[in-house]
Formats: structure tokens, sequence, C-alpha cells
């Protein structure tokens, strides 16, 4: 793939690669890195395969990216019902939901992601692409909000001289930041136009038009908005200590096999009918230490000095204690997450070091974050649907074939986060309620927390049609039957 120019983007595309590699669990080679900078060649090559069964930052990305856990409640006031169909077609065909629950991990770990809408003979379709594969060059002004971009991307393309098929490394360009003149093209490494050797049936108009005028065919999501278009570096400390922490568990693993009894030594001495260890074992060619007997850690040997009576010297080295080493590691991972905003509070008892459970997120505080990160995934999320509805609009709809167009504008978005406890809602129900008393919140603000409303009135209707049905049929306390 081509790498960008600018110095600033190849840093973030190769931070951004570790991320992405550690959120797919491919990071055994980071981890070996890692460990050569602070244990030199030799002992990577004692210690063995480095361990990657703790995963911190997949872990807490795992219990925060919830968003679309459930699928969201989408609806549109515009629809008819054959509109609400389409609809409901277009999203149960891209595996709207499935995707998305992908692209709010990749968000929240890689802190952007970028969802292209792609139409096909099958449908609109989605495809997630990196920030290690993108680079921003001009925006509206909203840093979320690009209107010129370029894409890394290394296409499939069947060569005039041989007719055998070549992969080429390109940059594909997006450039809406003049309306009148909207360009799509591809370029090679030398800059080189090939747009028609990548898209054949390319007929140099730009694709993506309609009477709105022309338009990028992706959004950006971002896990929080900063004035920047990329914010790649926040809460590093997590993604450095997940490096460090799997570095500890790897030692761990090495002294928990090797180390956790209690290990022989002789001095001047001979074991009958053995003998020493200094060249490669059989077993795939891996040295064992110089020098050494190889025996299970329960045997029992006799010795026999080389020379003279009590000249030989057999003793012990003192085991490791792998409880305790274990519990040192699981004290540095919550110290490691304390440094990214997640409090001692906030973790289960599941996550204390103690427990022999890694990081147990509450669920009160799992929603708590995902519910800091709507607002941004609503402003995304809209104009995601606005794009699909156009990309709709512009390949699909056909009033003859009884294909409607979509209404562009107009989306409401109820997010379905995870309830709370009976503990947790009645919890924050009596704070409300104190609230309430002093004057400092009202009904309506209650209401609209309750049923996740941004409107005051909406949630004032909401407030007068329950009064209203509870007048109707009143509540009746169940009898409390006499305990004997």
């Amino acid at each position: 793939m081509l790498q960008p120019e600018n110095t600033n983007d190849q840093a973030r595309w190769q931070y951004t690669r570790l991320c992405r590699n550690m959120l797919q669990g491919t990071w055994e080679q980071e981890i070996q890195e890692r460990m050569r900078e602070q244990m030199g060649l030799t002992n990577v090559g004692n210690l063995g395969r480095p361990s990657t069964s703790v995963n911190l930052l997949a872990n807490t990305t795992s219990q925060t990216a919830i968003i679309y856990d459930a699928a969201p409640t989408v609806t549109n006031s515009a629809f008819d019902p054959e509109q609400a169909k389409a609809w409901s077609d277009t999203v149960n065909g891209a595996h709207l939901w499935g995707i998305m629950q992908d692209v709010c991990s990749k968000t929240v770990a890689l802190r952007e992601c970028f969802l292209w809408v792609v139409p096909t003979a099958s449908g609109v379709q989605m495809e997630i692409v990196t920030p290690d594969e993108v680079i921003v060059d001009k925006t509206t002004g909203d840093a979320s909000t690009p209107t010129a971009l370029r894409r890394g991307v290394t296409f499939a393309v069947v060569s005039n001289l041989t007719g055998k098929t070549e992969h080429i490394d390109t940059w594909e360009c997006w450039d809406v930041s003049d309306p009148a003149n909207p360009v799509h093209r591809v370029l090679d490494g030398e800059g080189k136009d090939i747009t028609a050797d990548v898209y054949p049936d390319d007929k140099g108009l730009y694709p993506y038009v309609d009477e709105q005028g022309p338009y990028l065919p992706c959004v950006l999501y971002r896990a929080r908005y900063t004035g920047d278009t990329f914010d790649p570096y926040w809460a590093s400390g997590l993604v450095h200590g997940t490096l460090d922490i799997g570095i500890a568990w790897t030692v761990w693993s090495v002294c928990l096999r090797n180390n956790s009894w209690p290990q022989w030594y002789l001095v001047d001495g001979v074991v009958p009918g053995t003998s020493i260890a200094d060249s490669p074992s059989m077993l795939d060619g891996i040295n064992p230490p110089p020098g050494t007997i190889e025996l299970a850690p329960n045997s029992i040997l006799r010795f026999k000095s080389e020379g003279g009576p009590g000249s030989a010297k057999v003793g012990q080295l003192t085991p490791c204690d792998a409880k305790l080493m274990a519990e040192a590691i699981m004290i540095k991972q919550n110290t490691i997450l304390q440094s990214v905003g997640v409090h001692p509070d906030d973790l289960s008892n599941a996550g204390q070091p103690q427990s022999g459970v890694a990081i147990q997120l509450k669920k009160s505080s799992s929603r708590k974050i995902a519910t800091a990160m709507v607002p941004m995934f609503r402003d995304a999320d809209t104009k995601l649907y606005n794009i699909m509805s156009r990309v709709h609009n512009t390949f699909y709809a056909d009033a003859e074939l009884g294909i409607p167009a979509l209404p562009t504008e107009g989306w409401q978005i109820q997010y379905n986060l995870p309830e709370m406890s009976t503990d947790e809602f009645l919890a924050d129900l009596a704070k409300d309620e104190t609230l309430i008393e002093l004057g400092l919140l009202s009904k309506v603000d209650v209401a609209m927390k309750y049923y996740s409303l941004t409107d005051p009135a909406e949630a004032v209707r909401k407030l007068q049609e329950v009064a209203q049905y509870n007048t109707l049929f009143p509540f009746t306390p169940p009898a409390t039957k006499a305990k004997f």
C-alpha cells in the first residue's frame, strides 16, 4: 500500500495500524518488538512465544462499544408504507446492524472509522475503512465532514501488455469541495491517472450526484469531537499498557511453567546413568539451558561426588510465587485503566486482583461510557441514513418498477442501550426525586432521560399521554398477604 507523504499522517497510520492489530488479535509481532526493546534478543528467545491471552484494549472495547448490541429504532415521519418497506429492505440487505457493531468497536478502539456506502448489483452494501488507509485533504470547516480525501487501495488490474492480472497500489481520490467540478479518479504511485484501467465502465462523470449536488459516499464516525479530523492518540496509555501487560503475562507464563517449583542445582557432582544436555533437543531444535540434566520437577535423585567425600554440593533455588506475581500484574492492569479514566468503582468484583478475572466493568459503567458517545454516533448515523437514501435514489429508485425514492431528511433514532438493573434504577430514581424536590430538575427532564428524547415538547406530550392513561386506568397496588 502507498504511504502518505506527510510525516504526521505516516505516524498516525503506523500507530492506528498497531491499535487495529491489537483489536483484531494479530498483535504478537508488536509484543515481540516491545520485548526486544526492553529485554534484548537473548531474553526474548528464552521467553519463547509471547502471550496474547490478556488484551486490555480489546477487552475494554468490547465492554464499551455496545451502542449497536441491540439495533436502534429508526423512524422517519415522511415514510409511507412503500418507503418504509424499501428502507427496511435496504437496511437488511446491507446487514447494517451487524456491520455497525464492528464500526462501533473500531471507532472506540481507533478513535475514528469510515463507513463507505457502495452500490452493487445486489443492492446497497457497506464497507468499513479504517483511518490507517485514508488521508483527508479538505473539510467543510467541520472537521467531521470531509469534502476531499484519498484512500490507499490495492487494485487488481489486467495488464494491456501481458493480459495478466497485476496488483497495483493506488490512491483513490474523492473531491466534492467544488460542487461544480466533483472529482473521482485513481492514481498510481507515480501520479498517473489509471481510473479507466480500474473502472473500465467509467465515463469520466462523478457517480454520486443528485438534485442536492455531489456528495462523498462515506461517513466519518468519531469517538469524540476535538476540532481536528483525527484524534488517534487519545488514551494511548491503554494501548502501550496493553503491550506491557502482554509482556508481563508472557514472563508470568514462563515462570509458571519453569520456575513455580524449587529448582535443583548440583556443584561438582555426577548423577549416575545421566548425561549433560549441551546439544540441541530433539523437540523442534530447542536448546535446553547448557550443562543441565532434564528431569521432572517431582523427581528425587541420588547424587555421587566426582571427587572425595563431601566435595559435591546440592541445593535448591527459591521458586517464584506465581499467585503473588499474577496479583501484581493485575494491580498494574487496574492502574493502567485508571490512567485512562476507568475508576476502581467502575470495576465489578470480578475485576479485582484477587478474583482471577482480568477486567470486568460494571454494566452501569459500560452504559455510562456508551451514553457519552451517543451524540457523536447519532450525528454520524444521521449522515449515514442520508447517504444511504441518496445512493438508493440515485441507483435503484424506479417508479415503473415500484421501487420508491426515500426521504433524505427527518430521521429519528432511539438507541436501545442495556437496561439498568433494578438496584441501579431505584438509586437513580431516588436521586432524580431529590433534585425535583430541590427545584433543580423537572418531570420533563426526567421524561427526556427515561425515554431517550431530545425534544422537550415531545417529552411534555409523553407526560400528558401517561397522565391521561393513568386517569383511565388507575393503578391499584396489589394486596400484601400476611406472613405467618
